[in-house]
Parts: structure tokens; sequence; C-alpha cells
């Protein structure tokens, strides 16, 4: 009977077919047995989350597997995922960097240059606007491996972005706009009210629907940074004359595409604004937003909150 079992479980430890090639995994420290295997299941490295179970407790070391990011670069039997937690093995070396929230690629593309030698900083972000993934790269942490190439670094990054709006796709399906239109607003919203909460974000978010809604300019200044490629500090007249179709001072609508990246809670805030009719809002001094119904209203924020003077 034991030598039936063990041809049995070899045969159907197999690395499944569609075992993922160049995946992260990462286990976070604390994590017991079933969460580990479960998530290879889900991840696609195993086939069988009970499979990989027995095969850990026949080995006794339950109590030894290691936490930390995994890289699966070729498919592996159960029993060599379970030699490789056992033992920390996590292959590749990788590079850290940090994505931050709401940037766009010209704010992060140095960074991955410096960090991975492959990368030509000014080739990754051609190949990010041919392919038009500017608000599907998700601000993350990320651990790329060394030899990453440009599109290998835009499919990492594109396949977290797919794993963190999985469970809201259900939602967007049922919004009135897109997913880029979706993402564009978020990106809007990110960089208007990044450092808010996210009732805020929430109620910024309808104000710059409502905006859209009735055909007003968003006004947002946070597209300058965007159209120039460098962070301005300070919105300038002169920005505002620049001729770009992203320019949401001179046209109306939402601008062609995204001018970052949002993070999950600013895609979330889109999806589900707080329902509202102020037009405009500002944020003051104070780093409080005030909302107003009326460019009179808005103008009366301004000196009460921007101390600006008649």
């Amino acid at each position: 009977m034991a030598v039936l079992f063990s041809y049995v479980y070899f045969f159907i430890a197999e690395a499944p077919e569609n075992f993922p090639k160049d995946q992260f995994i990462e286990i976070k420290s604390g994590s017991p047995l079933s969460v580990i295997a479960d998530e290879f299941e889900k991840q696609g490295v195993i086939s069988s989350a009970t499979l990989f179970k027995i095969g850990v407790y026949a080995t006794g070391n339950q109590q030894q597997l290691k936490s930390g990011t995994y890289y699966f670069t070729k498919p592996l039997r159960i029993e060599e995922i379970i030699r490789k937690v056992i033992n920390g093995s996590f292959e590749v070396p990788t590079e850290r960097v940090t994505i931050l929230e709401g940037q766009a690629a010209y704010q992060f593309a140095s960074s991955i240059a410096q960090a991975l030698p492959l990368i030509d900083e000014a080739e990754l972000l051609s190949l990010i606007q041919q392919e038009k993934k500017e608000g599907y790269l998700y601000p993350d942490t990320y651990f790329f491996p060394q030899d990453a190439e440009e599109d290998d670094v835009i499919r990492i990054m594109e396949k977290n972005f797919t794993k963190k709006i999985e469970k809201y796709v259900a939602d967007i399906e049922k919004s009135p706009y897109t997913l880029d239109q979706i993402l564009t607003m978020a990106s809007l919203v990110e960089n208007e009210a990044g450092a808010a909460s996210y009732d805020t974000k929430r109620k910024v978010a309808g104000v710059l629907w409502n905006r859209v809604g009735v055909n007003m300019p968003i006004q947002a200044d946070a597209v300058f940074s965007y159209i120039y490629q460098e962070h301005l500090p300070r919105v300038l007249f002169r920005h505002l004359e620049v001729e770009s179709p992203y320019n949401i001072y001179k046209y109306t609508g939402l601008p062609p595409g995204p001018i970052g990246n949002p993070s999950i809670e600013a895609i979330r805030a889109t999806i589900d604004p707080i329902d509202t009719d102020y037009l405009f809002y500002l944020t003051g001094f104070d780093g409080k937003f005030y909302y107003s119904k009326t460019n009179s209203g808005h103008e009366q924020n301004r000196r009460r909150h921007l101390n600006y003077r008649k």
C-alpha cells in the first residue's frame, strides 16, 4: 500500500501544465503551512494544496518553512517546491524597487534603470508609451530579477495590477465608464488627494465626475507635471497656456489617458464616489479640503483658506 501511495503521489505531484513562468510569490512572515499551500495553489505553481501539505508533513519540517519572496523560472514538482521553501531557496538575485502611489512612468523609470543593468530608461519609457501601459503599472515594492528587460518589468507590474483589481472587476463592469476612463480619473484623484483619507478621495472623485458630467473643464493642476514630464512644485499662468490634449484647463472631459499609476484605494474611490452637488474644491494651507457649489463660493474659500487678497 505504501508503494502504491508513493507511486500515486509521484504521478499527481507533477508540475501543473499552466505553471507560470517568471513568477514571484511572497510568503509573509509567520504564514502557516495551510496559507502557504493555498497561495501556491492559487498562483498555479502546484496543482493541489492538500498534496503539498502532505508532502511537507512527511518531511517533518512544517515548522521550518522560510518566509520571503520566491521566484519560479520553470515548472517544478511539488517535492522540489517543498525543498525550496524548507531551504529558503529564493533563487534568482533580485533588485528591490519601490514605485510610489500615483507616480507616472517618467518618475520611476530612472529608478528601475539604475537598479537593473539591462534596462534602458528611454527604451522603457518608449515601450510604456507605445503599449499604453500608463495607469496599468501598479505602484508597489517589486523584487525584479537582475536580468529583467524592459518588457519583463512591464509584464510583472501589469500582472500585479491585474491581481490587485481582480476583486473589483464586477464593480468596474457595472460602471458607466470604461476601465481606461476609471484609471484616468483615479490617476487625477491620486495626485489631487493622495495623502487624504479614503472618504476625501471619494468626495474629490465625486466633484471631478460632476465637472465631467456638466461639461466643465476639470482643471486639476496635477496634469501639468505630466505634460512637462517633470515635477512642478507650483503651477504658473504660463503653464496653463500649454497646448496639449492633457491640458484640462483648456479642454473639457477627461485627459486622453492616466497621468500616473493610481493605488487601489484611488481606483475604488473613483468607482464609488460620494454623491455630491459640489463642483469646486481646494486644499487649504491647513491641509483640509474645502468644497463649494459655485465659482463665487470657491473664490471665498480661496480668500479664507489660501490667504488670497482682492
